[in-house]
């Protein structure tokens, strides 16, 4: 999967867009459905999955990087429409995570922090039990 026939051009029309739009969103969904995500059986399909996610992200990069570089000079359109494209690659790079995660064995963590103020003293235990049953890491400030 190379990226370098994915190159980006800029037109102006009044206001600059990504010379034709279309084309770019139909090649980007070639690319992306040519390149699926697949389930990984062995080290060696891994390493596969590793090198697309990584081509992914270095096109998402670059169209980040286009985006900032001229983010005054763009107008709204050229603004959604990238948004549109990384939007899409970003979407196959994840789908490659979540298959490495599963053939490591991993899982995508999601943290939540919460703090709580109470003056109840038996909540203390109640909520030391609910973190012990619930893997959640608990730390007291008293004061």
């Amino acid at each position: 999967m190379e990226n370098q026939n994915f190159k980006i051009k800029v037109k102006s029309t009044g206001s600059l867009s990504i010379k034709d739009f279309e084309e770019k969103k139909k090649e980007t969904l070639e690319l992306v459905s040519a390149n699926k995500a697949f389930i990984i059986n062995n080290d060696s399909d891994k390493k596969l999955a590793v090198a697309k996610r990584r081509a992914f992200n270095k096109i998402v990069e670059e169209l980040k990087g286009l985006k900032k570089d001229h983010l005054e000079e763009f107008a709204g359109q050229f603004q959604q429409e990238m948004k549109e494209l990384i939007s899409i690659l970003e979407n196959a790079s994840k789908d490659f995570t979540k298959q490495i995660y599963a053939y490591e064995g991993k899982e995508e963590k999601t943290v939540f922090k919460a703090t709580l103020t109470y003056e109840d003293e038996t909540l203390t235990a109640k909520i030391e039990q609910f973190a012990l049953e619930n893997n959640c890491k608990l730390t007291k400030k008293e004061g």
